[in-house]
């Protein structure tokens, strides 16, 4: 018959189990061919662990502000979604007989994910855009994988060699902002930023290619009149494919369309101010 520390977890769980279901001490020893005396042991250390576990739950000052107060936040902060900690806190303060810090009231909001985070940067989109983007997502609303298989994209993007957008963030302390690893080098006249442009599809990509300067009207059909012909061709021989690019104005200007039109490739433009991604 085997003591209490002669017990494996598992057997040791065994007999809370089997004392909790109401067995007693002898029928529990039996079931688990041990002494009575270690079945006495571990229930008990049992029963006291989870007496302490729960005292702990319980311990400690009650929070400064509680579920009630974290529902008036949550309201405030809704009905003005850029107010600082500050303005909360003064405003947390004006119906409270207990003063609140603003530590407080940052600790508060960051344990109901009330995060501070940047704002989205989106077009402004009047009536007529929503309609159109509306008209277009119902139009392609049923196409098939087949169909979308018969698209080519094209697409520009720039990118940051020696600077960065402002997004990065460092902690430091006030005596530590003119240390070289603090600081950022840049180029004057927005240098350091390359620009390309390229074409995919379901079934192949296209080359890469740079763009010098501003992307205009000219410079997007000197682009358009080398690449897009080839790409069509090779990719989708049978000519029954469509080149959809998005409305930038530089792809939707005179030339480019007379460009298109001339040389009998077809186009489908995005609706107004239509998201790219």
């Amino acid at each position: 018959m085997g003591k209490s520390h002669d017990l494996t977890d598992i057997e040791k769980g065994m007999i809370v189990g089997y004392r909790a279901r109401g067995g007693s001490i002898s029928e529990t020893a039996a079931f688990v061919k041990c002494l009575s005396s270690a079945v006495v042991n571990v229930y008990n250390n049992w029963k006291n662990q989870e007496g302490v576990q729960s005292r702990r739950a319980n311990c400690g000052a009650p929070r400064a502000i509680n579920d009630r107060g974290e529902r008036r936040l949550r309201r405030l902060v809704k009905s003005d979604r850029r107010a600082t900690v500050d303005t909360l806190t003064a405003q947390m303060n004006q119906q409270c007989t207990r003063k609140l810090s603003r530590t407080t009231v940052q600790s508060t909001l960051l344990r109901i994910g009330l995060r501070s985070r940047r704002l989205i940067s989106a077009p402004m989109l009047a009536s007529v855009h929503r309609k159109k983007r509306r008209a277009f997502a119902l139009q392609h609303k049923h196409w098939t994988l087949e169909q979308w298989e018969k698209v080519a994209f094209p697409d520009e993007s720039c990118f940051l060699l020696h600077r960065i957008d402002g997004r990065w963030r460092m902690r430091q302390e006030t005596s530590e902002n003119k240390l070289p690893e603090t600081i950022v080098g840049h180029q004057q006249d927005e240098g350091g930023i390359v620009m390309v442009w390229c074409m995919f599809s379901w079934h192949a990509l296209g080359p890469l290619i740079p763009v010098e300067g501003t992307l205009n009207s000219c410079a997007y059909l000197s682009i358009v009149a080398d690449q897009v012909h080839p790409y069509m061709a090779t990719v989708y021989p049978e000519n029954d494919g469509a080149f959809q690019q998005d409305n930038a104005t530089c792809h939707v200007s005179k030339i480019v369309r007379a460009w298109f039109d001339e040389h009998d490739v077809p186009v489908t433009t995005l609706a107004s101010k239509f998201p790219r991604s």
